[in-house]
């Protein structure tokens, strides 16, 4: 959670579904050196009229995720003080959110991320033996219930992109902005080797509720219409979806990936039904060993998972170090915590420090920070600390 302090500086805490408000006044106090009787957790919410309602939250409060909204925020309030929590710059920030929903708030690499993830781990549920139950025993749905469940998922994802699209009936910037949005999720999935997603988002703007947004889709950049050409591309279904098939090929190289499991289950479908699974009364042990090695193939797909050492970790790591290192450094600046800058600076580039795209961040980071202090004026020694700084990152 982000708790605030009245001035709109904040810090994040980690919580759990166990963690009580207690705990986060707790941390809290102790981070800013404060006494935690004198203090209380309020949530201080606006609407869409800008009306402002303040909730003072019981220390016995738990599950505090579940209270995490787009248009309110967390507030560490001192009880024995009369104080403005939510300032007028932090009203119109939340309200400006508000206005534009909760689907645009997050990032596009945190979306990307959880749905990689999570669909990784419900295509690792699904047993072998389930593809053998729904293929010789579809009539027994219990058999292949994760199976079931990953399709679903599917269905879920392409029903979700033409409904958030489709939910701005009164702009066609917001759904031209909700269309790049889920094109860069895309592009992020298509990186991390999850196909599946990819085809769903992409298979959603290709549906006719979507598609038929000429307005909307006249809007989007000509960068963002190139890019989902190219990801359309990739369902050209000649050649028996040649142009997938050898993406997924190369992708193979490096696992975790995620294939299209519609059309997986097709070739599955197609090896079953094509193949006799008798011959002349007797087995047919070729139809069982290709089905056999292709389901050994499915396998390695999934047994890495997805962590820091993976293609769509480091990109969207990469991605959030560069963002948190410029809101950081923002922050940091405006308050005068010169030495805060510097190491904040330098953790940041040791997080992407397995990046390929270091180079360009060390060198905008170097050029933005050193541009800061021509135009604002510092002594010496603290520039000196902060080339030194980041000539330590780039050599490690």
């Amino acid at each position: 959670l982000r708790v605030f302090r009245p001035g709109d500086s904040s810090k994040l805490v980690a919580v759990s579904r166990k963690s009580s408000v207690q705990d986060v006044i707790i941390f809290m106090t102790t981070h800013y050196n404060l006494s935690a009787p004198e203090y209380s957790i309020c949530l201080v919410s606006v609407d869409g009229n800008g009306v402002v309602k303040q909730t003072m939250l019981p220390e016995s409060l738990t599950n505090l995720h579940s209270r995490v909204r787009v248009n309110a925020r967390f507030y560490l309030k001192c009880n024995q003080k009369m104080e403005v929590l939510l300032s007028d710059d932090g009203k119109h920030e939340v309200m400006a959110k508000y206005a534009r929903g909760f689907f645009f708030s997050l990032e596009a690499s945190a979306v990307a991320r959880e749905l990689t993830v999570t669909n990784h781990d419900l295509y690792g549920r699904i047993t072998p033996l389930e593809y053998i139950n729904f293929l010789w025993n579809p009539e027994v749905h219990d058999e292949y219930i994760n199976l079931q469940c990953f399709t679903d998922r599917f269905n879920a994802e392409v029903a979700w992109v033409v409904d958030e699209v489709c939910a701005h009936t009164d702009s066609s910037k917001k759904r031209a902005d909700a269309i790049k949005k889920f094109i860069k999720i895309a592009r992020l999935c298509f990186q991390a080797n999850n196909f599946n997603t990819l085809f769903a988002i992409v298979s959603g703007l290709a549906a006719t509720p979507v598609s038929r947004l000429k307005q909307s889709w006249e809007r989007l950049p000509s960068k963002y219409t190139e890019y989902y050409a190219q990801l359309e591309s990739l369902m050209d279904p000649s050649r028996n979806m040649a142009k997938y098939r050898h993406a997924l090929e190369k992708a193979s190289a490096n696992p975790p990936l995620i294939p299209f499991f519609p059309l997986l289950m097709k070739d599955l479908s197609f090896l079953h039904e094509g193949n006799d699974s008798k011959s002349e009364g007797l087995v047919n042990f070729d139809k069982l060993r290709t089905f056999a090695k292709r389901l050994k193939d499915m396998r390695n797909g999934y047994r890495i998972q997805y962590n820091e050492n993976t293609l769509l970790w480091r990109k969207v790591r990469c991605f959030m170090a560069k963002r948190r290192m410029r809101n950081d450094r923002t922050m940091v600046l405006s308050s005068g915590c010169w030495q805060e800058t510097v190491c904040t600076a330098h953790v940041d580039l040791h997080w992407c420090s397995v990046s390929r795209d270091l180079p360009i961040l060390v060198s905008k980071a170097v050029g933005s920070v050193l541009k800061w202090y021509g135009k604002h004026g510092s002594t010496l020694s603290t520039r000196l600390a902060v080339e030194q700084t980041f000539q330590t990152g780039i050599s490690k």
